[in-house]
């Protein structure tokens, strides 16, 4: 039901698919809160994406363990507030992108746990402070990394992406860091060589 020109909210009847494991109603024009019960469906649930809509308020922190999410896209709505801490409970999430909305946090290292992790966009929100002095272990998949048009401060620092294992090891790839002068606003982004 991607990509039409559907209006309203999401309708309440579908938080009884409890079986369903795709959602894809992206690029529409549904508003409403961000619906808390879709969290009814989480334990089935593969793929999300609920983008280019006019979603608002706040992402519920009530993500379950989860071994079957590999999808959530929840970019270019107006949710606020911080990531939901139990994101964390995803831990087959590869694909994570809130992009274009009005998150208010911190760089979510909490987030380097996910295994499987390869995706993570958080342009253009309202993110701030300093980046972690190193990232250690975790992300050992993450390939790309979008967090420009946000509000950390500080350096980048030298060891940040030392244990990124996928950005430092994929053969032809080339890695790209964008730098802003007055705030440091930058994408990350491994491009595959077209050789």
């Amino acid at each position: 039901m991607e990509a039409n020109a559907l209006e309203g909210e999401i309708p309440t009847n579908i938080y009884n698919a409890t079986t369903l494991k795709i959602l894809h109603v992206g690029g529409n024009s549904l508003g409403g809160k961000f619906p808390p019960c879709l969290f009814n469906l989480s334990n089935n649930l593969a793929s999300l994406w609920l983008g280019y809509n006019s979603l608002h308020g706040t992402i519920p922190d009530a993500f379950t363990s989860s071994r079957t999410m590999k999808w959530f896209d929840l970019g270019e709505n107006q949710v606020e507030g911080a990531l939901p801490r139990s994101l964390a409970n995803c831990s087959s999430l590869v694909f994570l992108t809130l992009e274009g909305n009005n998150i208010v946090d911190t760089f979510p290292i909490w987030l380097s746990g996910l295994s499987e992790l390869q995706v993570i966009d958080l342009n253009s929100n309202k993110l701030h402070g300093e980046l972690p002095l190193e990232v250690e272990l975790g992300f050992r998949k993450l390939y790309c990394l979008f967090l420009s048009n946000n509000h950390f401060t500080g350096s980048m620092p030298d060891d940040f992406f030392a244990n990124l294992y996928s950005m430092e090891h994929r053969a032809h790839n080339k890695l790209r860091i964008l730098l802003c002068p007055t705030t440091l606003m930058f994408s990350m982004t491994l491009i595959k060589s077209m050789n």
